[in-house]
């Protein structure tokens, strides 16, 4: 016998688990500063981006990976490079009122 679909509930819960997994996607300093140099900068490929911050170029696809299944960068390609940008600026805003708090 074939398997009922699962049905989806929506709930106020669905947005606070994706505000959760988004902040914990955020929650790396690597991750802070290529959300910051996207912001600044604009789309950016890995190799300027790891070079920008003096790390390797895999760990830096590996941490452009978190973001971007979180949905706070995409990559576009052009020819054969992959350029990755923010999806929405005010993710950097959130970030820069995260460090305005602490200073406090």
């Amino acid at each position: 016998m074939k398997e009922a679909p699962k049905v989806i509930h929506h709930s106020k819960w669905d947005s606070k688990a994706i505000a959760t997994e988004t902040l914990r996607a955020l929650a790396h300093p690597v991750r802070m500063e290529l959300v910051r140099l996207l912001a600044n900068r604009g789309a950016q490929t890995v190799t300027q981006l790891h070079e920008s911050l003096d790390i390797k170029q895999s760990v830096a696809s590996h941490h452009l990976n978190i973001l971007k299944n979180k949905k706070v960068v995409n990559n576009s390609r052009v020819g054969k490079r992959s350029y990755y940008s923010l999806t929405d600026k005010k993710y950097y805003q959130l970030l820069q009122t995260l460090f305005a708090c602490i200073k406090k």
